[in-house]
Order: structure tokens, then C-alpha cells, then sequence
């Protein structure tokens, strides 16, 4: 007869689950990767979620709904999003390191492609009301007559766009940087200066709307300053003519999208936000796969 730690074990083996064919996605999918912190972060963010709804709901019921009252709503929820995301995306990979995995991870027979994909899946669908409820409150705009359908697909496939963008920038960050905290701060960094940092220098510009001389130093430091900060954070390990552009096109072109929305040009600000962070997300995508190991330091630029 078998003993009870023989009993013990046979249950054990029968009750272990079946891993999917991407290993990295069924961990992210399947078991608490992001820990508890996951949790506090859906809360808070829901809570903010609730509040702009709230607010969209007064603005279409009232006689004259204010677009910019919407905005203001929406913006600061989406931005929010955007910046869980990116956490999630750099935490992904950081803490496969810090927790030594990653080595075994690198000498298994893991693919690229499969690691990469399985992150970025894998974090998407982990922060999955952070992804969808923000889409489906775009989309809700039209039927309670705050935008037109025109106006409402080019909000979700925009938002779309840029929430693909900031994952794939967290994965990149997390691969480039050895340290976790330095790979958090970077693709934070980066979020944060896209998308207030710029809009922070357009108010100051408009503030000092009176002379050329002031206004000068503020669009220097968010495009030009920005752009030198965006290369130096983002080739750390594998610069490429690619991320070079990337990094000179995008506040520029987040600057000109800012000023497009200023003026009501929606499809100006569609086709800039699609051109410059899809050109964005390919330039981070594809050196996440084909430089990988000169990425994680499984190979260097002499080998």
C-alpha cells in the first residue's frame, strides 16, 4: 500500500495545470505574476475610470454639452492607463530579473519572438479594463451625441495605437535596462514627457503668447531637449538609425497632434498620432526580437 506522502504527491501530479504552448503568456495569463500590487493599481484606476464616466454622463445630459469638460474628464483616465500599462509592461520583464528567471529563461530553447509576444499579450490582457473600458468609452461618446461616429473611431483607434505603443515601450525598457528602477524611470519618463510634458510647454508658450524670445525656449526644450532624452534613454544598448528617428519625430509630431486637437482637426490628429507612435512601435518591436540577445546581454556588438 502507498504511503500518505506517496498519496500526497500522486494528488499533487494529477492536480498540477496544463501549461500553453507560450509558456511567458500562460505565466502572465495564468498565475499572480504582478503580485498584489496588480490589485491596488485596478482599484485606483477604476475609481478614476467611474469619475470620468460620471462626468461624460452629466456633460450629455446637460442642454449644452462642453467637449472641453469631456476632455478634461477623459484625458487625465486615459493618461493613467497609459501609464499602468507601461508599469506593467517594464515590471513584466524587471522582475522575471530580479527574481533570476531570466537566466533560465535566456538558456532554454524560448524564442524571441515567443518571450516578446508572451510579454506584451500577456500585459495586455492582465491590465484588460485598463485596455477595453477606456475603447469602449470612446465608442460610448457617439450614441450620447458627444461626437460624431467619424469622431468616435478615430478616439479608439488612436487610444488603440497609443496603448499598444506604451506596452511595447515598457518591454523594450525593461529588456534594455539591467536595473529595474532605472527601466521604470525611463519608460515613465518617456509617457510622462509625451504626453504632459509637451502639453506643459504648449501652455507655456501660450502664456508668453506675446513674445517670440520666450516662447522659444520652451519649444526648444520639449523638441529639441526632448528628442536628445528620448535617444539617449532608448539606445542604451542598441542604437539604430530607427530609434534615432523615432526619438526626434515623436515630440515633435505629438506636439504638432496637440496643436491639431487645439484647433478641432480631428483627422490631422488621427493620421499624426497613427504615423508617428505606429513608426514608434515598429522601432521598438522589431529590435525587442531580432537584437535580443544584444538587448538582454546574452551577446554583445563584438560578438
Amino acid at each position: 500500500p502507498r504511503t500518505e506522502g506517496e498519496a500526497g504527491s500522486a494528488t499533487a501530479r494529477q492536480a498540477s495545470r496544463p501549461v500553453w504552448s507560450n509558456p511567458v503568456l500562460w505565466r502572465e495569463l495564468q498565475t499572480r505574476a504582478h503580485g498584489r500590487a496588480m490589485i491596488v493599481v485596478r482599484v485606483a484606476w477604476l475609481l478614476l475610470f467611474v469619475a470620468a464616466v460620471a462626468a461624460v454622463v452629466a456633460q450629455a445630459r446637460s442642454p449644452r454639452p462642453d467637449r472641453a469638460a469631456v476632455a478634461i474628464a477623459v484625458v487625465p483616465m486615459v493618461v493613467a492607463s497609459l501609464l499602468a500599462i507601461t508599469a506593467l509592461a517594464v515590471t513584466s520583464v524587471t522582475t522575471e530579473r530580479d527574481r533570476g528567471t531570466f537566466d533560465l529563461l535566456l538558456v532554454s530553447d524560448l524564442e524571441p519572438k515567443e518571450f516578446v509576444w508572451g510579454k506584451l499579450l500577456g500585459v495586455l490582457g492582465s491590465a484588460a479594463e485598463m485596455v477595453a473600458l477606456p475603447l469602449v468609452l470612446c465608442l460610448a461618446l457617439v450614441p450620447l451625441g458627444l461626437a460624431t461616429p467619424e469622431h468616435g473611431g478615430y478616439l479608439a483607434l488612436g487610444l488603440a495605437v497609443l496603448i499598444f505603443f506604451v506596452a511595447v515601450l515598457g518591454v523594450y525598457a525593461g529588456l534594455s535596462h539591467t536595473t529595474s528602477r532605472r527601466a521604470i524611470a525611463v519608460a515613465l519618463g518617456i509617457v510622462a514627457f509625451l504626453f504632459i510634458g509637451v502639453a506643459t510647454a504648449m501652455r507655456i508658450m501660450v502664456a508668453f503668447g506675446g513674445s517670440f524670445e520666450l516662447q522659444l525656449a520652451p519649444f526648444l526644450a520639449a523638441i529639441v531637449g526632448g528628442a536628445i532624452g528620448l535617444y539617449a534613454a532608448l539606445s542604451a544598448r542598441n542604437p539604430s538609425p530607427a530609434v534615432g528617428w523615432t526619438s526626434a519625430l515623436l515630440p515633435a509630431l505629438t506636439f504638432v497632434a496637440i496643436t491639431g486637437f487645439l484647433q478641432g482637426s480631428s483627422l490631422q490628429v488621427f493620421l499624426v498620432v497613427v504615423a508617428a507612435y505606429g513608426f514608434g512601435t515598429l522601432a521598438l518591436l522589431v529590435p525587442s526580437i531580432a537584437a535580443f540577445d544584444l538587448l538582454t546581454g546574452r551577446t554583445t556588438t563584438g560578438e
